[in-house]
C-alpha cells in the first residue's frame, strides 16, 4: 500500500513539472463585434437594458458611471465592416441616450 502511495506521489509531482514546463498560452484578446445599422435604428430611450442585450448582443466595452443608480455606459466600437462607434448610456436599467460616432 506503501509503495502504491509513494507511486502517486511521483506521478503527481511529474504532471506539476510538466504544467509548469509548459505555460498556458495568454488568453484570445475578445473581438470587436461592432453594431449594425439595422440594429441601431431599433434602439429607442426607454427600451429595457434586457431588450438592448438582444437585439446588439454583449458590448465590447462596459463602464460603470454611477454605482448607486447603476448608470451604464456600453460601447459598441467599430468594424472593419461597419465603421461606427455606438455609444448606450443606460440609467436604471433603461436606455437614457444612444450616440453614433462614425471612425475617422
Amino acid at each position: 500500500m506503501r509503495v502504491l502511495i509513494g507511486i502517486l506521489i511521483a506521478v503527481a509531482s511529474a504532471a506539476c513539472l510538466a504544467a509548469e514546463a509548459y505555460p498556458s498560452p495568454a488568453p484570445a484578446l475578445p473581438s470587436v463585434r461592432g453594431m449594425e445599422f439595422d440594429t441601431y435604428i431599433r434602439l429607442q430611450r426607454g427600451m429595457t437594458e434586457g431588450e438592448l442585450l438582444v437585439r446588439a448582443g454583449r458590448p465590447d466595452h462596459e463602464t460603470v458611471d454611477n454605482l448607486y443608480d447603476y448608470d451604464r455606459t456600453l460601447y459598441y466600437f467599430p468594424t472593419v465592416a461597419n465603421p461606427y462607434t455606438t455609444v448606450v448610456k443606460l440609467r436604471s436599467g433603461r436606455i437614457a441616450a444612444i450616440d453614433r460616432v462614425k471612425k475617422f
